[in-house]
Formats: structure tokens, sequence, C-alpha cells
């Protein structure tokens, strides 16, 4: 059964640390003089055809996006969004009191990191376990001015086949995977396939919409949600329904002694608490970094609305975020799970019958909008422009 959480014990010894500023010098310019290619790998591809191809990168709306796999992944690898990352791994350090993740390790040998963004809990992770193999994998290339030895970074794209054999890592670590994976059980059975029997996983994912106990009527932040949603749904990577779900997609695979945690995030300093206060701040300041890079090119691509209008709602959404007087929300969904000793194999999944399709919040999914053309985009915009008066 999961239990709902606030902040975690021992936040104490972490509270003086967790204050300092963020520091963004584990990334550096995304130039080809700042990357070393001996510290990332592709396989089957030279050093020199990973040079020419993925750090070509892509840009649109003033945004730059990864090169490898092209459309595969909505949000920016830029510095802003980079930034907005590593404020997001803090709020999730201050969360678990200072803690990497919620698993207990004693001699980790080979550690997975998956979608490791800026690299910053892979190489943390390499810091404390230095014995320990650290991989980060993603579809762009961590650009980093150090990192430890044992740390190397991948370019590989996880829903396609894994390079290296099964039962290979012991520790396997998935974070806020939404709007990334199109098939999750077949995700999570990846995993379990490559983790070693008696190794372990942990996954974390956020419940979509962000809510409030005292929510506006006709709120931007409501409306930003489920066009967020929507999107998703229709670029076929969904928001929705992936946390909810966790539990049973790591039970079905085979793991066994899964634990649940929900925890309430704060965004915004209303709390009372200076716990939750703290949380709240940086979770905010994250959101703010971190809003137009989840938002550009689902909305312009998928959605096809006007970059103008765009911005409008984002303008929107943060005087919301900025009014003290709405406590904004959201849940987050902490999964721990072990692989058998005794090693059975996964259950077998139908991939085009999307478990999590009747899985959304009731009331949250509309069939129609998901289905609907991006022609129908002008519909929703002024049903948008309707509902509220937008103002510098």
């Amino acid at each position: 059964m999961a239990d709902l959480e606030g902040s975690e014990s021992g936040y104490e010894s972490f509270i003086e640390a967790a204050s300092a500023p963020i520091s963004s010098g584990c990334h550096g310019k995304a130039a080809m003089e700042d990357i070393n290619m001996d510290d990332i790998s592709m396989s089957g591809f030279s050093k020199e055809s990973v040079a020419q191809s993925i750090l070509d990168y892509e840009y649109e709306n003033g945004r730059r996006y990864h090169s490898y796999r092209s459309g595969a992944y909505f949000a920016p690898n830029d510095e802003k969004q980079y930034h907005a990352i590593d404020l997001f791994h803090h709020v999730h350090r201050l969360v678990n009191g200072g803690e990497l993740c919620r698993t207990r390790l004693e001699n980790p040998r080979k550690i997975l990191d998956i979608g490791t963004g800026t690299g910053v809990w892979a190489i943390e992770m390499a810091d404390l376990f230095p014995e320990a193999e650290v991989v980060g994998i993603d579809l762009s290339p961590v650009n980093t001015d150090w990192k430890p030895s044992n740390c190397t970074f991948e370019i590989d794209d996880v829903e396609s086949e894994w390079v290296r054999p099964e039962n290979y890592y012991d520790f396997i670590y998935s974070r806020c995977m939404f709007g990334c994976i199109s098939d999750w059980p077949a995700y999570i059975n990846r995993i379990y396939t490559h983790c070693e029997p008696g190794g372990k996983v942990e996954f974390t994912e956020v419940v979509m919409p962000y809510r409030a106990d005292n929510q506006p009527p006709n709120s931007a932040m409501a409306y930003w949600c489920k066009n967020g949603s929507i999107a998703s749904e229709m670029f076929g990577k969904p928001f929705s329904g992936v946390a909810e779900n966790l539990e049973m997609w790591v039970r079905n695979a085979g793991f066994v002694n899964v634990k649940v945690r929900k925890v309430k995030i704060p965004v915004g300093t209303w709390p009372k608490d200076p716990k939750q206060k703290l949380i709240g701040h940086f979770q905010l300041l994250g959101t703010f970094e971190g809003m137009e890079g989840f938002t550009l090119a689902l909305w312009s691509r998928v959605l096809g609305y006007p970059i103008e209008h765009i911005q409008e709602v984002l303008k929107a959404v943060e005087r919301e975020l900025k009014d003290p007087s709405i406590h904004w929300w959201y849940l987050m969904y902490y999964v721990t799970a072990e692989k058998p000793k005794v090693v059975r194999s996964p259950r077998p999944h139908q991939p085009e019958e999307p478990q999590w399709w009747n899985s959304h919040p009731k009331g949250y999914q509309d069939a129609d909008a998901v289905s609907m053309k991006t022609t129908d985009s002008e519909l929703l915009q002024r049903q948008f422009e309707q509902s509220f008066r937008m103002t510098d």
C-alpha cells in the first residue's frame, strides 16, 4: 500500500547545503571544443560520426533540440532547460533528505541512470560509490566540465535494444520519464531483463495535472496542464496515467518487494513549514525555468498553436504561480523494487493496447480532444481566450 508523505526525516542535516545556490557547473557550453568525445559513446558509430551528427543540433523558436532520433523527445537540450533539470534534481534531494535515491544500496557495482539529462545524478552517484561503474544514457551528449573516472555517458534511445547484456546492472534508476516513453510496460520489462537477479530498481514519476486546494475558476494552469496532457497523448508519449500505473507495471514485469511512496510537492513558498517552503521555492524556480521548454514543441508542432498564443498562456500561468494566495502542488510517486534471485520471464505485453489509456484521473481525459486534428487548435485557443482576460 502506498504512503502519502510530506518531506523526509533527516532533512535538518541537509538544510544548510540545500539552501546554497545551485551550481550549473555540471554542464558547459554546447560547443564541440567543450565536449570530450572520449567521455561519450554510441554503439556502432565512430567518434567522428557522433561529432558530426549528434552535435548538429536543431533550433526552433529560439530553443535548441537534440538531433539524434530527431523529434523523439519534445523538450530542448539547451542551457535554460538544463538549469531547470538541475533545479528539479535539487528538489528531489531536498525531498529525500539529501539522499540521491530512496533505495538502500550497500556496494553497488553497475549502476544505470536512464535519461541522465545534465548527468548530475550519475556524477554524484559515481562520487558516492567510487568502486561502481555508473552509466548515464540520454538522447543528447552530456556537456560536463568534470566527472569521476568511474562515470561514463552514452548516447542512446532507451526504447531501442540495449547495448549491454541481460542481467547486467545491479541498480537501475529511472526518474521523470513521463513524456519520453511510448510503451511503459515494454520499457519496464526491458529494465527487468537487464537488471541482475537480486538487483534493485527505482522509479520516480509525477502525477499530472498540478493541483490547488483553492484553484481559481478558469485557471490558466489548469488549461496548460490539460492541453499538455492532450498534446502528449497525440505525440504518443503520455504525461498522465504514468505514475498511477507504475506499481502495476513493475509488479507485472516480475519485480518483488515493491514499495510505493506518494509525496506532496508544493509549488511556491506558500507552505508555513520551513522545510516545505524551501522545497516549494526550488520547485517554483524550476517550473519557471523549464515551463517554456515543456510547452513550445508540443503545443506548436502537435496542437498547432501559434507562438504568440503559447507565450500568452505561459505569461498567464506565471502570474498564477506568483500569486501567493493560490497553493499549487502535485504528487510525486516513488516506486522501489527488486528483481527476484530466482528469475521468471516477464509477462507478455501487447503494445497495441496501451494499458494507461483508461487509467487517467476521472474527468481529465477528453477522448474527443485526444483524437482531434491540429486544425481544431483554433477552437481551444478561443476557449482559452474566453475563459479569462490575459494581461501583461
